[in-house]
C-alpha cells in the first residue's frame, strides 16, 4: 500500500503483523550487541573508565597539568591560542582527549561506574563491556520509536493508527539505524531523542521546548549546532523577546549539563577538549559528500594516481600548505551561504513575498516550515569539512517523522517525497558505513569497496550530492510556489490557510 493511500484511507492494524515486526527489530539488533563495533567504542570506553575512576576533574584534562587551570580571560587566551591543549586519557592501550560535550560524558561516566560495581571491579575489558555501552543505543532506539509512534498517532487520529505504526516500525526495522546503533557503536541514537523532540515541539508550536531540547542535543553532540541555524531562522519572526526567551530556555539545559564541571573546577579543560573537535584536519572523515568527491579527483589528477585509486582522507592542511586554497574557509562558507538562501527563501514562502507579513508571523508552522531543519542538518554533512561517515544517521528519523506526519495531514504528494527522501538516504548512509567500516572490528567486510578497478565510495558520494541537489531544489521549489499562493490569497485568513496545508 502507497503512502497516498496510507494518507488518504483509514487502515487496520494486525497485531501479529506488529508484534513480529517490533520482536524482528529486537532480534537484528542483539547479536550486536557484544560486537568490538567501529573504532570510537574504544574511545567511548577510555570516557567511561576515566569517569568511573578518576572522576569529573579529570575526564577533561589539560596536557601536562594534573588538574585544570582557573577559568580566568588569560587562561582561555592560551586555549585559543593553542598553548593550553587537551590531554589524553588511557585505557587498555588507547588514549583519545575528550571531545564530546559535557551530557555525553556524564552519561558514559555514568555507564563506567556501572561497569565497574555489576560486571568487572578491575575493570578488565570484556564482552560485556560492550554490551553495557550498545545497551542505551537499543533502548535509545526504542524509545525513537514511542516518539514516532506518539507524534503520528496525535496527528491522525485514533482512527487511523496505522499510520503511527508503519512510520514508528520503518525506523525500528531500519537497517542503517541498527548498524549504526547495536552493530557499530555510534552515540547518535542518544543525539536523535532530543532531535527528535526539538523537531516535534516545532510542529506542534512550542518553540520554549524545542530550543530545550535543541540546548540538550547540543550537550550530547557538538553536530547539534548543525540544526541551530534552522532554529534561529524559524523562531526569529516571533519577535526578538521571544527568542531571547527561547534562547534563555536552551541555556539552562547547557549550565545544567556544565555544572558538575564547574562544581569541580574543570570548566577551562572542558573549553579545551571541545576545541578539540573543532579542529579536525580532514577534508571528508569517510563521508560521502562532496568533498570526498573533491578527494577523489584530487588524488586523481594533483597525485597522479589515476582514476582507480583507493580515495584516502585528504586533510586540508596539505592543500593549504601547497598554496591551492583555504578549503575549510570554503566550506564553512558554502554552508553559511547556504543557511542565508535557504532562510530567504523560507522567509519569501512563509510571508508571501512580504504581503502577508504580520498574519504569517505567530501563524503555526507546516511541514515545509519545519522540513529546514532536516534540510539544514544535510546540507551540514554535505557541504562542510571534517564530517564523518556518522553525520548523517540523525537525519532519518527526522525525515521519517515529516513523512508520517504528512502521511497523517492527506497530503499525498509531500508524504511521497519524503518518503523517498528517507528510503533513499537509508540506502546512502547504510552503504556509506558499510563501505568503510563493515560490521565493524573483527567481523569480515561485507561488501567490497573496490569493484572492477573503481572506489565504489565515489559513485555513492555522486549519488548523495545528486540526491541532496535534488531536495534542496524541490523543497525550493515547494516555498516559492507557496509564497506565490500566499502572496496572491485574498485574504490573509486564507493565505496562512493555504501556507499551513503546504
Amino acid at each position: 500500500m502507497t503512502p497516498a493511500t496510507l494518507a488518504r484511507k483509514t487502515v487496520p492494524v494486525r497485531p501479529a503483523w506488529v508484534v513480529g515486526l517490533l520482536l524482528l527489530g529486537l532480534a537484528l539488533r542483539l547479536p550486536g550487541l557484544a560486537l568490538l563495533g567501529g573504532g570510537d567504542v574504544r574511545v567511548w570506553k577510555v570516557w567511561a573508565y576515566t569517569g568511573a575512576t578518576q572522576g569529573l576533574a579529570q575526564i577533561y584534562p589539560i596536557s601536562g597539568r594534573t588538574r585544570a587551570p582557573a577559568l580566568t580571560l588569560h587562561n582561555l587566551q592560551l586555549v585559543g591560542q593553542g598553548v593550553l591543549l587537551a590531554g589524553e586519557n588511557r585505557y587498555n592501550r588507547v588514549s583519545a582527549p575528550s571531545d564530546y560535550p559535557p551530557a555525553m560524558l556524564l552519561f558514559l561516566a555514568g555507564l563506567g561506574a556501572v561497569y565497574q560495581r555489576l560486571f568487572a571491579p578491575d575493570f578488565a575489558d570484556r564482552p560485556a563491556f560492550n554490551v553495557l555501552l550498545k545497551t542505551p543505543l537499543l533502548l535509545a532506539d526504542a524509545l525513537a520509536t514511542g516518539l514516532l509512534f506518539a507524534l503520528v498517532r496525535r496527528r491522525a487520529g485514533p482512527q487511523r493508527p496505522a499510520l503511527a505504526w508503519i512510520t514508528a516500525l520503518a525506523y525500528w526495522c531500519n537497517p542503517t539505524v541498527i548498524l549504526a546503533g547495536s552493530v557499530l557503536g555510534y552515540l547518535d541514537a542518544l543525539f536523535i531523542l532530543p532531535l527528535l523532540v526539538a523537531l516535534a515541539a516545532l510542529a506542534g508550536d512550542r518553540f520554549v521546548s524545542g530550543w530545550a531540547a535543541w540546548g540538550l542535543a547540543w550537550m550530547l553532540k557538538l553536530q547539534g549546532a548543525f540544526v541551530g541555524p534552522a532554529l534561529l531562522i524559524l523562531s526569529l519572526p516571533r519577535g526578538l523577546r521571544r527568542l531571547a526567551g527561547y534562547g534563555m530556555a536552551a541555556l539552562a539545559v547547557i549550565a545544567l549539563c556544565w555544572s558538575p564541571f564547574v562544581a569541580v573546577g574543570s570548566t577551562l579543560g572542558v573549553i579545551a577538549g571541545l576545541r578539540v573537535n573543532t579542529q579536525e584536519d580532514y577534508l571528508s572523515a569517510n563521508q560521502a559528500n562532496l568533498w570526498w568527491l573533491w578527494s577523489y579527483f584530487w588524488e586523481w589528477h594533483a597525485e597522479g594516481k589515476g582514476p582507480g585509486v583507493r580515495v584516502a582522507i585528504v586533510p586540508s592542511s596539505l592543500i593549504r600548505d601547497r598554496g591551492v586554497t583555504d578549503l575549510d574557509a570554503w566550506g564553512i562558507g558554502l554552508f553559511l551561504s547556504f543557511v542565508a538562501i535557504t532562510g530567504l527563501i523560507w522567509a519569501w514562502g512563509r510571508h508571501g513575498g512580504g504581503r502577508q507579513f504580520r498574519s504569517a508571523r505567530t501563524a503555526p508552522l507546516g511541514l515545509t516550515d519545519v522540513a529546514l531543519v532536516p534540510l539544514q542538518l544535510y546540507a551540514a554533512t554535505m557541504l562542510l569539512p571534517s564530517i564523518h561517515e556518522n553525520h548523517l544517521v540523525p537525519a532519518l528519523p527526522l525525515v521519517l517523522a515529516l513523512a508520517g506526519l504528512a502521511a497523517a495531514g492527506a497530503t499525498p504528494a509531500l508524504t511521497r517525497r519524503l518518503v523517498g527522501l528517507y528510503a533513499a538516504l537509508t540506502v546512502i548512509v547504510g552503504l556509506n558505513l558499510l563501505l568503510f567500516y563493515g560490521f565493524g572490528k573483527g567481523v569480515p567486510a561485507p561488501l567490497p569497496r573496490m569493484v572492477g578497478g573503481f572506489d565504489t565510495t565515489v559513485a555513492l558520494a555522486a549519488a548523495n550530492v545528486l540526491l541532496f541537489a535534488v531536495t534542496v531544489a524541490v523543497w525550493s521549489v515547494g516555498m516559492v510556489l507557496r509564497g506565490v499562493r500566499v502572496g496572491n490569497a485574498a485574504t490573509p485568513r486564507e493565505g496562512l490557510r493555504v501556507a499551513h496545508e503546504h
